[in-house]
């Protein structure tokens, strides 16, 4: 079983913790294996509490609060899994549309469910200058 890396004491609470279930998921993918830019699981997953890290402290130091390290993982572990999840999603609605690329589209049918996360993304989009999918008759 492996150790967390020690990290600088910031966040109050637990001493050295076992590994989070994403941590033993992306330690057993990680055998070989790389994401399609050259980056293993493992380095994937050390990015992700990184920035999870961050924006915990950025919050905490605005808003006053601390925060602790089971707090942290337990959040890292959320956005790995939803990550997961989407990245899932995403394909899915790609694939049933015909294509392997993720397109636009697909990334706003996923956050459906959420109208303030769909009207930020939309936003995005138009800010950008990406395009939506025109909507035509079937066979267009």
């Amino acid at each position: 079983m492996r150790r967390l890396r020690e990290e600088p004491e910031r966040r109050v609470g637990v001493e050295a913790q076992k590994p989070s279930e994403a941590e033993e998921k992306a330690g057993e993918e990680d055998r070989g294996s790389s994401t399609e830019h050259g980056k293993s699981a493992l380095q994937l997953l050390d990015e992700v509490k990184v920035v999870v890290g961050s924006v915990i402290d950025e919050t905490s130091a605005t808003r006053g609060f601390r925060v602790n390290q089971v707090f942290a993982q337990s959040l890292t572990e959320l956005v790995v899994g939803y990550a997961g999840t989407l990245g899932g999603d995403l394909q899915a609605f790609a694939q049933h549309a015909g294509r392997k690329k993720i397109m636009v589209d697909d990334v706003l049918l996923a956050c459906r469910r959420n109208p303030s996360l769909t009207e930020v993304l939309k936003g995005e989009v138009k800010e950008k200058g990406w395009s939506e999918r025109k909507r035509g008759k079937k066979g267009d």
